[in-house]
C-alpha cells in the first residue's frame, strides 16, 4: 500500500529498445564498412607493392628488397636500377616519380651500384631528380636522400608549387658511408670513400675520403 506520505520517485525516460538496437546496428554497419574498406585499400596497396617489388627483382636478379619496404611512383620499375648484392631494409620508402607541375621535365632515377646496404627505414626520394648511389656503401638507418625541393614562391600554395629545378639529384660514390639520421639535401655530390656522421645536414658537396660531421656541416678529418 503506497500511502500519501509516501515518496515519488521518477525513472528517466528510457529508450525502446527497438531504437537502442537500431542505433546500435547502425553504429555497427558503419564500423564494418570502415574496416572492409580499410583492409580492401590495403590489400590492393600491397598488391601494387608486390607486383612493383617483382618487376624491379626480375630486372635486377640477385638482390634484396625487404616485403616491408615501400616503392612508389608510376612505372617506378623502369626507372630503378639496382646492382648485384645491393639490400634494401625494412620500412625503407621509395619514391621514383615525374613533376606534373613543372614544364621543365628533369628525369628522376634511383640507381644503386653493387654490394651497397640500404638499411631500415631510410626515405629515398628521387622526384624531380636522380639519386645515384655507387658501390659497396652503407647507408644507415633514417637517412634521407632528397632529389628535389618544392619551389617556394609568394603567393602560391607549397604544395601546388613545382620542383625546383635550379638545384637537383644526388650523386653518391662508391664506398660511402653514411651514418644514421643524415639528410642529403638537393644538388649534392658526395664523392668515393667519405664519411657522414650521424645527425648530419649535407648541403654541400663532400669531398673524397673526407669525414664531415654537424649540423653545419663541418670537416673533421680525412681517412688514412
Amino acid at each position: 500500500m503506497v500511502t500519501s506520505n509516501s515518496i515519488q520517485v521518477t525513472t528517466p525516460y528510457q529508450i525502446p529498445s527497438f531504437q537502442l538496437n537500431v542505433s546500435l546496428m547502425l553504429g555497427l554497419w558503419s564500423r564494418t564498412m570502415i574496416a572492409i574498406k580499410a583492409t580492401i585499400r590495403y590489400c590492393r596497396d600491397s598488391y601494387r607493392d608486390f607486383i612493383m617489388k617483382m618487376r624491379i627483382m626480375m630486372r635486377n636478379p640477385h638482390i634484396s628488397i625487404s616485403r616491408k619496404c615501400r616503392i612508389t611512383g608510376k612505372d617506378a620499375y623502369q626507372k630503378i636500377k639496382i646492382g648485384e648484392g645491393s639490400i634494401i631494409g625494412d620500412f625503407t620508402f621509395v619514391t621514383v616519380s615525374e613533376d606534373q607541375n613543372c614544364s621543365q621535365k628533369v628525369p628522376s632515377m634511383l640507381e644503386i651500384g653493387e654490394s651497397t646496404y640500404v638499411g631500415e627505414l631510410n626515405n629515398l626520394r628521387a622526384a624531380g631528380g636522380t639519386i645515384k648511389i655507387g658501390n659497396n656503401c652503407c647507408i644507415s638507418q633514417q637517412v634521407t636522400l632528397v632529389a628535389s625541393n618544392h619551389s617556394i614562391k609568394k603567393g602560391m600554395n607549397i604544395t601546388g608549387q613545382p620542383w625546383d629545378v635550379s638545384k637537383h639529384s644526388i650523386y653518391i660514390g662508391n664506398d660511402v658511408w653514411i651514418g644514421a639520421n643524415v639528410v642529403v639535401l638537393p644538388g649534392v655530390t658526395i664523392h668515393d670513400g667519405a664519411v657522414i656522421g650521424a645527425g648530419t645536414i649535407v648541403n654541400k658537396d663532400v669531398p673524397e675520403n673526407a669525414v664531415v660531421v654537424g649540423n653545419p656541416m663541418k670537416l673533421i678529418k680525412y681517412r688514412r
